[in-house]
C-alpha cells in the first residue's frame, strides 16, 4: 500500500497537469478557430486571384470569332466522335438526356461565353435526344430557335422502350409532339435520324415527313430490334401500317445516304437518286421494292459507293435461278457490298447481277444454307467477281476446303479478312499457315470471333517462316459475346 503522504502529493500533480491540459486545449480549439478563419481568408483570397488572373487569360482576349469558331470545332468532334459530358441536374439548357452537349458546357463557364454560344447559331444545329420526354421535347425546341436558319441535323436516337410513345389519351403522342415542332423546319434539315422500338412510333414519325426536304443529304429510320423477330416468308405486321408512305413528296435532290431498317416506303415514289450509301434491311417479302424500282434506284445512283441489303433484297418475280431473265446493274463505283440474312439463292442471284468491279469490301453473313461453296465458287471465278477486293467478312457460313482454297486463292490482293463462327475455321486458318501456295500474301489482320486460339497459334510462325508474315491477329471478345448465340 503507498504511502498517504505521497498518494496526496500524486493527487495534486495529477490536478496541476490536468488543468494544463485543459488550458492548452482551450488554447489549441482557439487557435483552430483562428486557422480556420484564416483558411477562408485565404481562399478567398486565392479565388479573388484567380479570378483577376483569369481575367487577362489569353482566352478572354480572343475576339468573339475565334472563340466561337473552338466552340464549333468542340461540337463538331465530339459530334464524330460521339461523345458527350454528363449532364448536371440543374442544368436549365440541359437536354437532360445524361449527357451535355459543348454548346451547353461552355455556356455555364461564364456570362461571356454564354453570349458567344448563344450567338453562335451552328453550335445549335445539331441536336441529339435519347427520349421525348417534356425536357427533350423543349431542347429540341431551344435548338431549332438558337440556330437559325442553318441547315440541322436531328437525330432522335429513341432505343428505349418507346411504350410510351404508342397511342395514348393525350391529344398528341410524344412523337407526334416532335415532329409537329420539327416540321416547321423541315426545308432546313440536312440530316435526320429516327431509331424506335416499334414501327407504330417510325410510322408517325413518317407521316409527318410529307414536306420537300431541299437540303437533306441522310436519311436513316431504324427498328431497332426487328432483326429478333424478323423471318422474311411472313407478312408485314400490323397490317394496317404495311401501306407504303412517300417521303418528303420526292423532293430530296440532295440525298446521298439512305438507311432503312425494317421501314419500307413507296419505292417508286420517294425518288431516290444519286446516292451514294444505300442500306435496306429486314423487310417482309410483300413491302420489299421489286426488281424494277431496285433497278431504277440504282441506274439513277452511279456514284453508289456503299451497298447493304440485310434482310431485304429486290423481288424477283420469276424463279431466283434463271438469272439470265434479269439485267445485271453497273455499278462501277461500288466498294462496299453486304449480302446477309438472305436465302442463299437470293445471295447468288444478286451477286450475280451486281457488277461492281471495283468492289474493295465485302461481307457475307448468316445466309440459310450450310454450305456456301457454290456461292464462295460464283465469287472466285473465273473470271474473279472483284478484282480489286481487300476486304472480306464471312459470318456463320461452311464451305468445302476447296471451296475456301479457291476463294483465297482468287484473292491474293486481300489485306483484311474476317471470320465469324465460321464451321471449319480451323482449316481455312491452316490454308493460310501454308507455306506451299502462300495464299493472301498481301494479308495485313486476320480477325477471328469464336475460334480456338490453339488452332491459329501457329498462323504466325508459318507465316513468317514461308516470308509471307501476318503482322496483326485481332479477337474481338464483344463480337465473342454477341456470336455466341450460334452453335
Amino acid at each position: 500500500m503507498s504511502d498517504p503522504v505521497d498518494r496526496t502529493v500524486v493527487t495534486d500533480e495529477i490536478q496541476s497537469l490536468t488543468q494544463n491540459i485543459t488550458r492548452l486545449e482551450t488554447k489549441k480549439s482557439i487557435l483552430l478557430g483562428q486557422l480556420e478563419k484564416l483558411d477562408v481568408e485565404l481562399n478567398a483570397l486565392q479565388n479573388q486571384r484567380a479570378k483577376l488572373e483569369s481575367r487577362i487569360a489569353a482566352i478572354w482576349t480572343l475576339p468573339n470569332e475565334i472563340l466561337a469558331y473552338i466552340f464549333e470545332l468542340g461540337a463538331s468532334e465530339q459530334e464524330a466522335a460521339g461523345e458527350h459530358i454528363e449532364a448536371s441536374k440543374n442544368d436549365d439548357d440541359s437536354n437532360d438526356t445524361g449527357i451535355q452537349d459543348i454548346q451547353i458546357l461552355v455556356s455555364h463557364v461564364s456570362r461571356h461565353f454564354r453570349n458567344v454560344a448563344l450567338n453562335t447559331p451552328v453550335l445549335w444545329s445539331s441536336i441529339h435526344v435519347l427520349d421525348l420526354k417534356p425536357p427533350r421535347l423543349d431542347y429540341i425546341s431551344t435548338c431549332l430557335q438558337r440556330s437559325g436558319s442553318l441547315p440541322v441535323s436531328i437525330s432522335l436516337d429513341c432505343e428505349d422502350d418507346d411504350s410510351e410513345y404508342k397511342a395514348t389519351e393525350l391529344p398528341t403522342t410524344p412523337v407526334e409532339d416532335a415532329m409537329g415542332r420539327i416540321k416547321p423546319n423541315m426545308y432546313r434539315l440536312k440530316r435526320f435520324m429516327a431509331r424506335f422500338r416499334s414501327f407504330d412510333a417510325l410510322h408517325r414519325v413518317m407521316l409527318y415527313l410529307d414536306q420537300p426536304a431541299p437540303q437533306l443529304e441522310a436519311l436513316e429510320l431504324s427498328e431497332v430490334d426487328f432483326e429478333r423477330t424478323f423471318d422474311a416468308e411472313t407478312l408485314f405486321s400490323p397490317g394496317y401500317l404495311s401501306e407504303p408512305l412517300t417521303l418528303f413528296q420526292g423532293n430530296i435532290p440532295k440525298l446521298t445516304s439512305v438507311m432503312l431498317d425494317g421501314v419500307h416506303v413507296s419505292w417508286s415514289q420517294c425518288n431516290f437518286k444519286n446516292l451514294v450509301v444505300l442500306c435496306l434491311g429486314y423487310h417482309t417479302a410483300d413491302v420489299r421494292p421489286t426488281y424494277e424500282e431496285f433497278r431504277t434506284i440504282i441506274q439513277n445512283s452511279p456514284s453508289l459507293r456503299e451497298l447493304s441489303l440485310q434482310g431485304s433484297s429486290p423481288i424477283f418475280s420469276e424463279d431466283v435461278s434463271m438469272s439470265s431473265l434479269y439485267e445485271p446493274f453497273p455499278l462501277e463505283s461500288l466498294e462496299e457490298l453486304r449480302v446477309s440474312d438472305v436465302s442463299s439463292d437470293y445471295a447468288s442471284l444478286l451477286i450475280s447481277l451486281l457488277r461492281a468491279p471495283n468492289l474493295k469490301s465485302l461481307i457475307l453473313s448468316e445466309l440459310d444454307t450450310n454450305d456456301y461453296s457454290s456461292l464462295l465458287d460464283h465469287i472466285s471465278g473465273p473470271p474473279v467477281l472483284y478484282p480489286n477486293l481487300i476486304s472480306l467478312k464471312l459470318v456463320c457460313i461452311e464451305a468445302s476446303d476447296m471451296a475456301a482454297t479457291r476463294l483465297l486463292r482468287a484473292y491474293p490482293k486481300l489485306e483484311w479478312l474476317g471470320l465469324y463462327a465460321i464451321h471449319g475455321c480451323p482449316q481455312w486458318v491452316a490454308l493460310l499457315e501454308s507455306a506451299g501456295e502462300h495464299l493472301c500474301p498481301a494479308l495485313k489482320c486476320l480477325r477471328c470471333v469464336k475460334i480456338d486460339l490453339e488452332d491459329i497459334k501457329d498462323v504466325f510462325s508459318k507465316r513468317k517462316e514461308a516470308n509471307i508474315p501476318l503482322p496483326k491477329l485481332e479477337l474481338d471478345r464483344r463480337e465473342e459475346d454477341f456470336m455466341s448465340q450460334y452453335p
